[in-house]
């Protein structure tokens, strides 16, 4: 869902990023994992936490790991009381990183880990009609009990056993 208060911040850190040359998309998955902790977000969130006080505390969890202009960032947002929104920027700049880029991504969710082969033969069957590249990423979900279900911006393709099995029971009930 577009909303233009924080897609401000996705787009000041895209065009820093595009200015300075510097990739920070392998920062990202860091910075979320970290803003999951309900008792940072808390901290951050707090009215009576001055903007040095919450500028120390986000130094003090990433140390010197990230790059200023994401630094900049995480300050800014938290100046500003939105860090509870910080994974959705950050989402929203990623976003736009990739389609710059040309590169679509997909999730593809299977009831165990696939081997390096199955996922490149994935990536290219579904990257055949496409014009830039493919990302894959793998999920895990053992209700699936097999086959594989990709995720794309599209929609959902549902190869799964479990799906197939639902389909199944609905054809019988209706037939019964």
């Amino acid at each position: 869902m577009y909303d233009e208060g924080l897609s401000k911040y996705s787009i000041a850190l895209y065009e820093v990023q595009k200015a300075s040359g510097n990739d920070l998309l392998d920062y990202l998955d860091d910075v979320r994992e970290a803003y999951k902790d309900k008792a940072f977000l808390t901290a951050l969130s707090h009215p009576k936490l001055r903007p040095e006080q919450k500028h120390a505390l986000i130094k003090k969890v990433f140390g010197d790991t990230l790059p200023e202009p994401l630094f900049n960032l995480l300050y800014v947002v938290a100046d500003h009381g939105r860090s509870n929104r910080l994974v959705r920027i950050l989402d929203a700049y990623e976003d736009m990183c990739y389609e710059a880029k040309n590169i679509e991504r997909i999730v593809v969710v299977a009831p165990m880990p696939l081997s390096d082969e199955k996922v490149e033969a994935i990536r290219k069957a579904y990257g055949k009609n496409r014009s830039g590249q493919v990302e894959v990423k793998v999920e895990i979900d053992p209700s699936l009990i097999g086959g594989v279900k990709i995720i794309t911006e599209d929609g959902v393709i549902d190869r799964s056993l479990s799906r197939q099995l639902e389909d199944l029971g609905r054809s019988l009930r209706r037939n019964a």
